[in-house]
Parts: structure tokens; C-alpha cells; sequence
């Protein structure tokens, strides 16, 4: 995966959950919509900051083919990103 793919698929990722959360958030919080906006803007940006780097150093740490890792891999590397 290269630069471009990496940076839209953070991004498209990101503005798919914050349409998601901040009209939840908005509705279950009784609040402006607009309000949530700023805070769920900056954990976005800080999460497409946190998603390319990890994914990045994921990927130098366990070289090969995307497609065919393992489960236990794939497990790995979430609990790693969710951590982080």
C-alpha cells in the first residue's frame, strides 16, 4: 500500500465514524451537533496522525504479504493500534 492509499483510507475511515459518533453523540448528549464537531475533529486528526505511523512501523516490523497473515497477526496488530 502506498502513501496516497494509506492517507485515504485513515481519512475515509475517520470521516465515516465521525458522521457516525458526533450524530449518536449529538442525540444521546441532547446537544448541538457543532459542539461535538471540535472535539471529535481533533481525536480524528490525532487518530489518521497515530493510524499511519503504526501502520507503517507494523508493517516494517512483519514484513510479507498483507493478505495472507495470520489471524493471531491480525489480532496483534489491533490490540497494538487500540493500545497505542
Amino acid at each position: 500500500m502506498n502513501v496516497k492509499e494509506r492517507i485515504f483510507h485513515a481519512v475515509l475511515f475517520e470521516v465515516t465514524a465521525l458522521t457516525i459518533i458526533i450524530s449518536a453523540a449529538s442525540i444521546l448528549a441532547g446537544v448541538k451537533s457543532t459542539s461535538m464537531m471540535a472535539v471529535g475533529i481533533g481525536m480524528s486528526v490525532f487518530t489518521v496522525i497515530w493510524n499511519y505511523f503504526y501502520n507503517v512501523l507494523f508493517d516494517k516490523l512483519v514484513p510479507g504479504c498483507r493478505t495472507q497473515r495470520t489471524f493471531a497477526v491480525r489480532v496483534g496488530h489491533a490490540l497494538g493500534f487500540e493500545g497505542g
